[in-house]
């Protein structure tokens, strides 16, 4: 957090910028919040501005209010940044939550595994009964043609069987990077 002397320094620059700016309306507001005039009496550079129809003490003889803004305002901006620091190591510590629920197995992950494998299975058990629909195009010219290919007997592939055109990727390196028929 802020030590108080500095916190005191930065309240008192944005007060004399608002009153040098005559910001009457952020003024007015912090004055009305807190009920006080001025920063550090309530003759100090309070709202309404001193001006030929007002003299310093307008405020408290408008308004009635006996003390200044300073600690007010101070305890405001304390409170934000207390909560501005909490919601940062909240965040913080619900990462090293999740971190170590996930390097451990928790229970509760442990479970939801459970049930999505249980949900994998029930879908696979329904789905064995059903038939799986082949299409064939009779118009293909090459229907009957029989593939043989040296690659798929290096990589164990039996396509001796295999009725149809084939696609294969042409090489990186010296052809054209396209589709060809074979």
């Amino acid at each position: 957090m802020v030590p108080p002397s500095s916190l005191k320094c930065n309240l008192e620059g944005r007060w004399a910028w608002l009153f040098s700016h005559k910001n009457a309306e952020m003024i007015r507001r912090i004055q009305d919040r807190h009920q006080c005039c001025g920063f550090n009496s309530v003759r100090d550079r309070a709202w309404p501005f001193p001006d030929a129809r007002h003299a310093a003490t307008a405020c408290h003889e408008a308004f009635g209010r006996e003390r200044n803004c300073f600690e007010g305002w101070r305890q405001d901006q304390q409170v934000t940044g207390g909560l501005i620091l909490l919601v940062a190591v909240v965040g913080f510590l619900f990462k090293v939550l999740v971190l170590v629920l996930y390097q451990t197995h928790h229970p509760l992950q442990l479970s939801a595994q459970s049930t999505l494998l249980a949900n994998e299975n029930e879908r696979s058990r329904d789905n064995r009964g059903r038939n799986e629909i082949e299409y064939h195009d009779e118009t293909s010219p090459h229907r009957h043609r029989y593939v043989t290919d040296a690659s798929a007997s290096d990589e164990g592939i039996d396509r001796s069987n295999h009725v149809g055109p084939t696609m294969q990727p042409s090489t990186l390196r010296g052809d054209s990077n396209e589709w060809r028929e074979v």
